[in-house]
């Protein structure tokens, strides 16, 4: 049994209908192996063998977090004899389904994306609301102290060093394709009929970078799905309580069948 786990997406040039992955990480006998994989995820483009390395029979359990459960999602789909579950945090279906975020939340990321990318400092209250957006109002006031070390911060850079605005206005891209496509359906309808053992993990606060709402559409739509709702959580819910995530991981995958 392997696990494959997809953090948020951080490769270049997105177009319509690819994904981009810059590496996996997957357990293989107990030993934790990285790959670095620059590949692209196409309806027209030759698939790559994610499994490469496996053997024949082996089957994956696939997690993805936020940008990164859209390609677990696209996965599952593609090799579904190759996926015995699905493990989702922060997560959406996609497509005509999705609950978008709030239009100043929206607009806020542009800016600043805009800003970083023009080398144009950003405004306190800026920092101070991406902070928010990223931990939730309940976290807030149980942590008020968690804008300590954030005065200093004018940019995107500093923010998230080794992140450059490119990549981050990439990953908006990708991330826009999958959630603002009216043409498309989705990804839960396909996922229903596939009927893979399934987890989801929210933040209940997450209100701004993936409305928690699209959680529970996922649920709604997949038989027999998992939802575990995070009180005081944000989009950053696996940073917030790593410890909880990681029981509520392990307590899916010792007790739910393969299929």
């Amino acid at each position: 049994m392997s696990r494959f786990t997809f953090s948020s997406l951080t490769n270049q040039l997105p177009s319509p209908l690819q994904f981009y992955k810059n590496a996996c990480r997957f357990l293989l006998s107990n030993e934790v192996r990285t790959c670095p994989i620059f590949k692209v995820i196409s309806a027209t483009s030759k698939r790559y063998d994610w499994f490469d390395g496996c053997s024949e029979n082996t089957k994956s359990r696939c997690y993805g977090y936020s940008l990164g459960s859209y390609l677990a999602q696209q996965i599952t789909m593609m090799y579904p004899d190759k996926v015995s579950s699905l493990m989702l945090v922060a997560s959406s279906c996609g497509g005509n389904d999705h609950t978008p975020k709030p239009p100043e939340f929206i607009k806020l990321q542009s800016d600043i994306v805009n800003k970083s990318l023009d080398n144009i400092s950003l405004t306190a209250e800026e920092i101070k609301s991406l902070v928010t957006a990223s931990l939730g109002s309940g976290w807030i006031k149980l942590h008020p102290e968690s804008f300590e070390g954030f005065e200093n911060i004018t940019s995107l850079q500093q923010l998230k060093p080794g992140l450059p605005p490119e990549i981050v206005n990439n990953q908006n891209n990708v991330g826009k394709h999958w959630e603002d496509n009216p043409n498309w359906s989705g990804a839960c309808d396909e996922l229903a009929k596939l009927a893979k053992p399934t987890l989801v993990i929210t933040g209940t606060d997450d209100d701004k970078y993936q409305p928690h709402v699209n959680s529970l559409k996922i649920v709604e739509k997949i038989p027999g799905a998992w939802l575990v709702q995070i009180k005081d959580a944000g989009h950053a819910v696996v940073d917030q309580y790593p410890a909880e995530i990681g029981k509520i991981l392990n307590t899916f995958l010792s007790t739910t069948k393969s299929s």
